[in-house]
């Protein structure tokens, strides 16, 4: 009679709620790290922001088992180790108009939030902050929430720098996770595709790429920076490092340059005239 009076009755496992504050961030950090390849770029990205001229990455099992990004940046402020791995806490942007003049590649804050919710816990920082006048590191630990759990000092083998540590990636997601272990080649030979894409165009910086202790990619000292021949001839040296001196040589350099295309307001020929204009392409 109900219904046909058009009238639903929903009963209370159908009625809309709000999700728990655990499954949203499980949700949602889904959506920001999508695959092996989407996860190690986001650490790589916060590296290079970091002014970090060195970066290694270190897998087991080609990142099914553990995934380690290493590098010599600035390292990260002892005020900020509680908020690093919080979802939207980032200290690239305060407000939203910091986005037109924004120069890094991350800004959003999600990350290190994303990767808690999703790897096996815990996720582990090592850091040293580059203007530390203490001799030692710090080791942090947070669990799937963000949430700093343990914190101590250590001895730091580089002057300074960041390592960040996940375990089982996915593994917060049963089915994902699945996927992520049958599909782990597929994910690695992307993962190697994306990294040599940055250790080409990244001349200022120096990539090492381990799998199981052997070094499956590895380009310069990281020292090509400044002015334009410089950077070409460190994304020259990058090319021979990643793809060899063979293909190198086959390789032809193409001089940039500005083609003016104008448009005669007449050429249709039928006397209305046309809004013509340039049209500048750059090769």
């Amino acid at each position: 009679d109900s219904c046909d009076r058009g009238i639903w009755l929903l009963s209370d496992e159908n009625m809309i709620k709000s999700l728990n504050a655990s499954s949203i961030h499980r949700i949602c950090s889904s959506q920001v790290i999508t695959s092996l390849s989407t996860a190690i770029k986001e650490l790589v990205e916060n590296s290079l922001d970091a002014s970090a001229t060195k970066i290694e990455i270190t897998l087991k099992q080609c990142g099914k088992e553990s995934i380690a990004v290493s590098d010599n940046g600035v390292g990260i402020d002892p005020k900020d180790f509680a908020l690093i791995a919080k979802k939207h806490a980032t200290s690239k942007i305060s407000q939203f108009t910091d986005l037109e003049s924004l120069t890094s590649y991350g800004f959003r804050g999600e990350a290190l939030s994303s990767l808690c919710g999703l790897s096996a816990a815990p996720l582990i920082v090592t850091t040293k902050r580059e203007s530390s006048a203490d001799a030692f590191g710090h080791e942090l630990c947070y669990d799937n929430d963000g949430e700093l759990v343990a914190h101590k000092k250590i001895a730091f083998s580089k002057a300074h720098g960041t390592m960040v540590v996940i375990k089982r990636l996915f593994h917060a997601l049963p089915v994902r996770h699945k996927d992520f272990c049958k599909n782990i080649k597929r994910e690695y030979t992307h993962l190697l595709s994306v990294l040599q894409s940055y250790a080409i165009m990244r001349t200022d910086a120096a990539f090492t790429v381990r799998n199981d202790g052997r070094i499956v990619l590895r380009t310069g000292n990281g020292s090509s920076a400044g002015n334009n021949v410089a950077v070409m001839d460190g994304m020259r040296q990058n090319i021979c490092h990643v793809f060899g001196y063979k293909l190198m040589e086959k390789l032809v350099a193409i001089d940039g340059e500005k083609i003016t295309l104008s448009k005669d307001s007449n050429d249709d020929g039928d006397g209305e005239g046309d809004d013509g204009g340039d049209v500048d392409t750059s090769l």
